[in-house]
C-alpha cells in the first residue's frame, strides 16, 4: 500500500511539472501569434521569392506585413497590397510617378488602368453598370456562374486544400457566390488592381457575412506560386487588362496542371465598336474577334481553348492549363460504380445477374 502511494505521488509530480512547463502566459501566447510565418501561396510578384508574413500589434490591432528579401509589402483598407511595395520616395521619385502618369501613358492604358480605379465607377457597378452588358450577350451573373460552377467542380466544391482565385473581381459579384458554393476545406481568394474595387468588395462581404481573402495585384506579376490555384475565374475583365499576353501567361503559371480557367469579355460590335476604325477602338478598352482570342489562348499555353461566341459581342472562354490533373480518388459514387443503365444492358444479354453489380435500383 505504501509502494502505491508513493508511486502516485511521483505521477502527481510528474503531470505537476508537465503542466507548469507547457502552460504559457497570455504575452507569450502573443508573441507565438507574432512570429513571422510563411503562406504557401504567396511569393514576391516580382522576384518569386517567398514571402514572410509578420504580424505587429498596435493599441489592440494587428497588422500584418508580408516582406521577401527585397521588398515589404503591407494591408489597407482591409486587403492586402501586393501590387505596390512599401518603400520611402524622395520627393523627386513621387515627381516622376505623377508625370508617368500625366504624361507616359497611351489613352488606352489610362481608359483601361483608371475608370474602374474611380470610386464613382465602383460604387455604380452593381448598381446597373454590369447589367448593362446584358445588352452585348452576356449571359447574367447566375447564368454565368452557373458555367463556372459546372467547370470548377470539385475544385471549388469538392474536398481537399484547394484554392480558388476571382482574378479582377471587382465588387465581388462572383466571389461572393465562390464563397458561397465553395467546400469548407477550399481557400476562395479575390484580387484586383482597383483599390476602390476592392474596398466595394470588402464592404459587400462584411455585409454578406463572407469571409474571402482580398488582394491588391498586377494581373502582369501575380504574387501566387508557380501551380498553387486549382481554378481561376475572370469576369468581364481581359478588355481591361493593359498587359493581357503577360496577364495570360501567367494565369497559366500560377494554375496547378490540368487546372480550369473561366473568363468572359467584349467582342468587336460591342457597344458600337464594329462601325469605329480599329484606330479608333484602340484608344479604349481592347476588343477582340473569337479568332484572336482562341490565338492569344493558345499562345499563352493554354490547352482545350473553347471561345464561344454569345450574340452580339460576347465571348465566353473556357480552357485549362496544360498537363494532366491529378486522378480523383476512387469513392462508390464515382463515375465508375455500374449505372442502372448498365445493369439493364448485362441482364438483357444473358452475361450477368444483377447481383453481381450491388447497384440500387
Amino acid at each position: 500500500m505504501a509502494r502505491l502511494q508513493s508511486a502516485m505521488r511521483a505521477a502527481l509530480l510528474v503531470a505537476t511539472a508537465a503542466a507548469l512547463t507547457t502552460t504559457t502566459t497570455p504575452k507569450q501566447r502573443l508573441r507565438s501569434r507574432l512570429q513571422p510565418s510563411q503562406d504557401k501561396l504567396l511569393c514576391d510578384p516580382a522576384t518569386k521569392e517567398p514571402l514572410a508574413v509578420k504580424a505587429q500589434y498596435f493599441n489592440g490591432v494587428t497588422k500584418k506585413t508580408y516582406q521577401s528579401p527585397t521588398a515589404t509589402y503591407g494591408t489597407r483598407f482591409g486587403f492586402v497590397d501586393l501590387a505596390e511595395a512599401k518603400r520611402p520616395r524622395t520627393a523627386r521619385e513621387i515627381a516622376d510617378e505623377l508625370r508617368e502618369q500625366i504624361i507616359g501613358r497611351t489613352a488606352a492604358q489610362r481608359v483601361q488602368e483608371d475608370t474602374f480605379r474611380n470610386p464613382f465607377v465602383s460604387f455604380l457597378y452593381e448598381r446597373g453598370w454590369r447589367d448593362s452588358f446584358k445588352r452585348s450577350g452576356f449571359p447574367g451573373a447566375d447564368d454565368e456562374f452557373a458555367e463556372v460552377e459546372a467547370l470548377f467542380g470539385d475544385a471549388l466544391s469538392g474536398p481537399g486544400a484547394d484554392v480558388v482565385l476571382d482574378m479582377s473581381c471587382g465588387t465581388g459579384l462572383f466571389t461572393r457566390r465562390l464563397a458561397k458554393a465553395k467546400h469548407p476545406d477550399t481557400r476562395v481568394v479575390a484580387a484586383d488592381y482597383s483599390e476602390s474595387m476592392l474596398v466595394e468588395t470588402k464592404r459587400r462581404l462584411d455585409e454578406a457575412d463572407l469571409s474571402v481573402e482580398l488582394f491588391r495585384v498586377d494581373v502582369a506579376q501575380l504574387p501566387f506560386n508557380s501551380q498553387s490555384l486549382s481554378a481561376v475565374h475572370a469576369g468581364a475583365a481581359l478588355h481591361c487588362w493593359i498587359q493581357l499576353e503577360t496577364g495570360l501567361e501567367e494565369i497559366r503559371r500560377v494554375l496547378k496542371p490540368g487546372a480550369p480557367f473561366f473568363a468572359t469579355t467584349f467582342l468587336v460590335g460591342a457597344m458600337g465598336t464594329d462601325s469605329l476604325p480599329k484606330a479608333v477602338r484602340d484608344r479604349g478598352y481592347r476588343f477582340f474577334t473569337v479568332d484572336e482570342l482562341e490565338g492569344l489562348f493558345t499562345a499563352a499555353g493554354f490547352v482545350d481553348v473553347v471561345v464561344r461566341k454569345e450574340a452580339p459581342a460576347c465571348a465566353v472562354i473556357t480552357c485549362a492549363a496544360p498537363g494532366a490533373a491529378p486522378a480523383a480518388a476512387s469513392s462508390p459514387s464515382s463515375s465508375s460504380t455500374p449505372s442502372v443503365a448498365d445493369w439493364r444492358a448485362a441482364c438483357d444479354s444473358g452475361v450477368v445477374s444483377f447481383y453481381d453489380f450491388g447497384v440500387r435500383m
